[in-house]
């Protein structure tokens, strides 16, 4: 809690509903309250930002951000991209030669 009463932390959340693998059967408004109350709770109010969310359509994901942000999050992504000739994986993370010649 005292990292975030000095604005040093960032709540990062996922929006995917619905589905046997989701992760909330929230609709959208209440799950960002539920992200609100969660970081006051846990870091004294730190920002909001939803990092990660699916549509169907361009038009879907651009009205779905400004929905988040007129709803009162702090920063909002649609999908964060990764340069998988970088990292040498399919994500956010590299492992060194010895680590991947093994799988």
């Amino acid at each position: 809690k005292q990292w975030g009463q000095r604005n040093q932390l960032i709540l990062s959340f996922h929006y995917y509903p619905g589905g046997p693998t989701s992760a909330t059967d929230l609709s959208f408004e209440p799950f960002l309250q539920k992200a609100r109350s969660q970081s006051t709770s846990l870091m004294e109010g730190s920002p909001i930002f939803l990092t990660e969310f699916w549509t169907s359509t361009a038009k879907e994901d651009a009205e779905k951000m400004v929905e988040a942000l007129e709803l009162g999050v702090d920063g909002v992504t649609f999908w964060q991209y990764v340069d998988k000739n970088f990292t040498g994986t399919t994500g956010w993370f590299k492992y060194p030669p010895e680590v991947t010649k093994i799988g």
